[in-house]
């Protein structure tokens, strides 16, 4: 099944869309490299797909990721848009410390150890 020339077209103007906007947000800089090397990268690796289901959610997908980009760097130079970022991030943090409490709990509750390996992985000796 061929792709329509709707979704062609649309997927052409979203990958130019992403190569300007990521020149825009970083320029000619390694970092700006690197996130149109990525960009490149995804693109590619969904260029062969032909299901129109697939190629909506990979573009949505794309969208999504600027967009979050875009809402991240705009985080950063508005004061007030930072310090709630910061207070989710402490938030986020403190539950996954907590709910890897109640992990340990759990696993000393029923008895069973560790293997070295996964403590290790975790970074605690």
């Amino acid at each position: 099944m061929a792709m329509s020339e709707g979704v062609s077209a649309t997927t052409t103007k979203l990958y130019r869309d992403c190569l300007r906007l990521a020149r825009h947000l970083a320029g000619e800089t390694k970092k700006g490299d690197k996130m149109r090397e990525m960009i490149r990268m995804q693109f590619r690796a969904g260029a062969a797909e032909t299901d129109e289901g697939k190629i909506e959610m990979l573009k949505f997908a794309a969208v999504r990721g600027l967009s979050n980009y875009m809402a991240l760097e705009a985080g950063a130079k508005d004061p007030k848009v930072k310090a709630a970022m910061k207070a989710q991030t402490q938030r986020v943090q403190a539950e996954a410390v907590d709910e890897q409490t109640q992990l340990d709990s759990t696993v000393g509750d029923l008895g069973i150890e560790e293997s070295s390996e996964a403590v290790s992985s975790r970074g605690e000796a």
